[in-house]
């Protein structure tokens, strides 16, 4: 089980263009607290405990062709 307890930080970690394809990526740090626990199958916790709070840090790269209309960017790798 995993409890997601909040954001600490959201930073732009790198960006890029490319004035010949028209694509940008962005790479986004994303800090945040969760709290997780590991039950075996009768439902007993063998791993963590639902009050511990661990620090997580994860960064994603998102993408877009800027010469689309559409605002939506995808998602194209976690590192």
């Amino acid at each position: 089980d995993a409890k997601f307890i909040g954001m600490r930080d959201i930073r732009i970690i790198d960006a890029s263009f490319s004035q010949k394809t028209k694509v940008a990526d962005i790479t986004l740090s994303f800090k945040s607290e969760i709290s997780t626990v590991v039950k075996n199958e009768k439902g007993t916790i063998v791993e963590g405990h639902p009050d511990e709070v661990k620090k997580q840090k994860d960064s994603w790269v998102f993408t877009k062709n800027l010469s689309e209309k559409t605002p939506i960017w995808l998602l194209k790798s976690t590192l």
